[in-house]
């Protein structure tokens, strides 16, 4: 009977095993976040698909220029704009036909970054058809094709910080945290923040609030612009003495936007420095509050590739 006992019970023992296997197999994966996809220091990356065009094409020929626009970061790319430039006397470029994934464009358009729904980020191809011209003075003419990508763009670094945070305080060795600098790699965006400093600071209005020294570095391939530029820039049309490596930066901490001494920072060889101040309850004990800092700005990059035209005899 006692052996019959033991069978059942090992019996059920495999039962519970399998049923806890099976739990474990459905489980759902850990869900992604924005913050999973906020790493790199890419936005746009722009390149010609192979042999479009060809390196050799014939005189009075036509060929097609597709660029393939991949959003790496973590941002839409908004205010999207594409100015190709090619020697006229060459070749001829037909923009009126151009096409973004089949559909017809102007080379104006948006482009969507990475997201919990697509992790990979948005790819458009675009397609400008063109016709060379005959070739008179040699039986071989090298041409360069330069491209110019202009955007708008986002980068969001949140981080905890120490706040409420009084050095003078009789709660030194009783505070559960003390305000220390944070330092960052990237955000999945080309500009991005990769030091704060915070410093405990008695704010005009004589509330114990703290500073937040703001390191931003451009990262990537291309130069920064100010935001709201990008498509006049391609366009040829922005004053360009207004508009280099200027970057737009808000602070948000504890849920609330918080003062910055300058909303606009001018970089200087890719770097710029913003000071933001404030506080959040002065009643509480030294706590750890988000803090959020986005920069705004444009952002333009080039790429170019030659190809030749040779006369047919």
């Amino acid at each position: 009977m006692a052996s019959g006992v033991q069978v059942i019970a090992c019996v059920n023992s495999m039962r519970y095993i399998l049923i806890l296997l099976l739990l474990i197999g459905c489980a759902s994966p850990q869900e992604l976040t924005m913050k999973d996809l906020r790493i790199g220091t890419e936005g746009i990356a722009l390149r010609f698909l192979d042999d479009q065009p060809p390196a050799k094409v014939m005189e009075n020929d036509r060929f097609v220029m597709t660029f393939e626009l991949h959003n790496r970061g973590a941002a839409s790319a908004k205010s999207t704009a594409l100015a190709v430039g090619i020697p006229q006397e060459y070749v001829d470029t037909d923009v009126a036909a151009a096409t973004l994934n089949g559909q017809p464009t102007n080379l104006r358009f948006e482009l969507e970054g990475k997201s919990v729904k697509n992790p990979k980020g948005g790819i458009a191809l675009l397609m400008i058809p063109a016709t060379t011209k005959p070739i008179t003075t040699s039986k071989r003419q090298d041409v360069a094709i330069t491209t110019q990508l202009c955007y708008d763009y986002e980068t969001v670094a949140e981080t905890g910080v120490c706040v409420n945070y009084n050095p003078a305080g009789y709660q030194l060795r009783l505070t559960s945290c003390k305000p220390r600098a944070v330092t960052f790699s990237s955000q999945g965006a080309p500009v991005a923040v990769t030091k704060i400093d915070v410093k405990p600071k008695y704010l005009p209005d004589g509330q114990m609030g703290s500073a937040f020294i703001v390191t931003i570095l451009n990262k990537g391939s291309g130069r920064v612009v100010e935001m709201g530029q990008s498509d006049a820039l391609c366009s040829a049309t922005a004053d360009l003495t207004k508009v280099w490596d200027r970057v737009m930066v808000t602070a948000v901490l504890g849920g609330r936007e918080i003062r910055c001494k300058k909303n606009v920072i001018r970089l200087e060889n890719n770097k710029g420095e913003a000071v933001c101040e404030g506080t959040t309850d002065p009643s509480a004990s030294p706590y750890v509050a988000p803090l959020q800092i986005y920069l705004d700005y444009g952002y333009t990059q080039t790429l170019s590739k030659q190809f030749a035209v040779e006369r047919i005899r």
